[in-house]
């Protein structure tokens, strides 16, 4: 999708699954189950959604999905399915070298996969791009408590020899790419705005993982600071609507990108296919 100078692609890397407590919280399963079918096993199915822009300075992949080989246990607690892989369709489109940077909104497990591998040779994924991580975020993945370790993968040393640019608070980055730490789903979760002229987007990590979540009242049971998730969704989502962002969802099975409209509180969605 062409934006402004820039370019818009979204990836894809496998599906995995959340258990519909995990997924919903406090929301009445009346509610959501309107919007929603969980699997045979009450399992909530989602997608990796990883956005790459290409612009005319810089060019971003933000997350980095599942990666090839992801942890044999959360693998089978969280049903995932590789059918799909990032580093592959890269190949294919031959864009693994173009890559400067990679952003991470967070360090979870199926947002920071592939960063960390290396190939048989020993060469990291997109050894060019430098991994962008926010500081805080860094040492919950090192150092995760009772209540988060389930959803990191465990820390290793070899994590380290990889060179990272570590950020703390909001950036700004090269190339029209803003970091914007948000809190929330983490203490170290970030935002991500793209402006080329008038294009601008919005990149809601897991503040708003899906167009489920835009009412800013629905929160998964995984948010370690709820209320500052409905402080910056609020936030967001009224300058998306403002501005006419495009709006990028990173687990949403049907809708990858989308415009906002209308109403803060119960947006309308304008879906739009960035790969047409």
């Amino acid at each position: 999708m062409k934006f402004g100078n820039s370019e818009i692609l979204i990836f894809r890397d496998g599906t995995f699954t959340l258990d519909t407590g995990a997924a919903f919280g406090i929301i009445p399963r009346n509610v959501w189950s309107r919007h929603i079918v969980p699997n045979n096993e009450g399992r909530v199915p989602l997608q990796t959604n990883i956005p790459i822009i290409i612009g005319k300075e810089k060019s971003f992949m933000i997350d980095s999905g599942l990666g090839l080989n992801p942890d044999p246990l959360k693998k089978k607690w969280f049903q995932v399915n590789k059918s799909e892989d990032l580093s592959k369709s890269l190949i294919e489109m031959d864009l693994q070298r173009k890559i400067t940077y990679i952003l991470h909104s967070h360090m979870h497990f199926d947002h920071m996969g592939h960063t960390f591998e290396k190939d048989e040779a020993g060469t990291y994924f997109l050894p060019d791009a430098v991994p962008v991580i926010n500081k805080r975020e860094l040492e919950n993945f090192r150092k995760p408590n009772e209540f988060t370790k389930g959803s990191y993968t465990q820390w290793d040393k070899n994590f380290a020899k990889r060179k990272t640019r570590i950020i703390s608070g909001s950036s700004n980055i090269q190339g029209g790419m803003k970091i914007v730490q948000t809190s929330g789903h983490t203490s170290g979760h970030c935002a991500f705005s793209y402006e080329d002229g008038n294009h601008r987007l919005t990149y809601f990590g897991d503040l708003i993982p899906n167009t489920f979540y835009l009412k800013t009242g629905y929160l998964t049971a995984i948010d370690t600071y709820p209320m500052e998730t409905i402080r910056y969704k609020k936030k967001l989502i009224r300058q998306a609507i403002r501005e006419r962002r495009l709006c990028l969802f990173s687990h949403d099975t049907k809708t990858s990108a989308a415009y906002l409209s209308g109403d803060e509180s119960n947006p309308e969605i304008e879906a739009v296919n960035v790969m047409e």
